[in-house]
């Protein structure tokens, strides 16, 4: 949350984070208010958390679409959980390129 205050200007409406345990286990979490995201991260146990904050720039602010954003298909050897800054300028090319792959 240090990390968060001080750079706080950069998004304070959307949260994610993942939380990484040692056995391999996983926790995410989202959230559209500050005061959620800090109820989870004070209960947080995992010394390995990745966070996202965000002002929404192409969704509603609601906690479904804060990331971390899930990818997973058979085609891939992982499944993987995303982070990214800023607006995909070339979604819809990039759709439906996937969809041909079988993605959706």
């Amino acid at each position: 949350m240090k990390r968060y205050e001080a750079q706080k200007d950069r998004g304070s409406d959307g949260f994610g984070y993942i939380a990484i345990y040692p056995n391999g286990y996983i926790s995410v979490q989202r959230a559209s208010d500050e005061a959620t995201i800090r109820n989870h991260i004070k209960q947080e146990t995992s010394s390995e958390i990745l966070f996202h904050h965000r002002f929404p720039t192409s969704t509603a602010n609601v906690a479904e679409v804060a990331h971390p954003i899930y990818v997973s298909h058979e085609t891939l050897e992982y499944d993987y959980y995303i982070m990214h800054n800023g607006v995909i300028s070339n979604d819809d090319e990039m759709k439906a390129k996937h969809e041909k792959m079988g993605f959706t």
